[in-house]
């Protein structure tokens, strides 16, 4: 599982997914997508060219007008 820490809110963005995420299956691998209060989590999964190994890429949007303790 892979989480996300918003302050003292740990939410999961990845592993026995909630129900309002969606996966999107694409040519070169899936993407997982989410939001919860204001944060916008996509994490592609993707595989090595070159290397049996997988390519995580994992980026989280803050949509709030203010900053945020993002771990």
């Amino acid at each position: 599982a892979l989480f996300v820490l918003d302050g003292d809110f740990a939410w999961r963005v990845i592993g026995s997914f909630p129900e309002s995420a969606r996966a999107e299956a694409h040519d070169h691998g899936l993407t997982f997508r989410h939001a919860m209060t204001g944060l916008e989590t996509a994490v592609e999964i993707t595989l090595a060219d070159s290397d049996p190994a997988e390519v995580w890429t994992v980026t989280v949007t803050n949509a709030a007008d203010t900053a945020r303790p993002i771990k």
